[in-house]
């Protein structure tokens, strides 16, 4: 899964993509 696949299904607002995401994958939550 890609940022941007990410983005999409989140609405695109990196809150809500480092709250839905990142506790999932903190191995990638160094990504800005």
């Amino acid at each position: 899964m890609t940022i941007k696949e990410i983005c999409e299904q989140v609405g695109c607002s990196r809150s809500n993509y480092y709250r839905q995401i990142a506790p999932n994958l903190q191995s990638q939550a160094d990504v800005k």
